[in-house]
């Protein structure tokens, strides 16, 4: 994997860390209101801190440089990754008050 590789990789996850550790803010703020979503955002917030983790370990190592195309393809694939963990999965049928 070349240097290029490995830093998109290690951006990639912190940046997917760094946004499940922000999804407990409102995990909590459910939780403490007894909203009934907190779980989903505290399933949603592992998941992404499980594979961000995985991707930063990917990713570590050796010297960070970054071509023109990495920072391309991190550009879009910070666009992908984040919005597609941005969600949590609300399977559950909504909570009327």
């Amino acid at each position: 994997m070349n240097q290029t590789t490995r830093t998109v990789l290690f951006v990639l996850g912190v940046l997917l860390g760094a946004q499940s550790i922000a999804m407990l803010a409102p995990a909590l703020v459910d939780w403490r209101n007894d909203g009934g979503a907190a779980s989903a955002f505290m399933g949603a917030a592992l998941f992404g801190l499980i594979i961000g983790g995985i991707l930063t370990l990917m990713g570590r190592g050796g010297d960070k440089s970054l071509s023109a195309r990495g920072a391309i393809i991190l550009t879009g694939g910070s666009w992908a990754v984040l919005a597609v963990f941005a969600v949590p999965r609300l399977d559950d049928p909504p909570v009327s008050n």
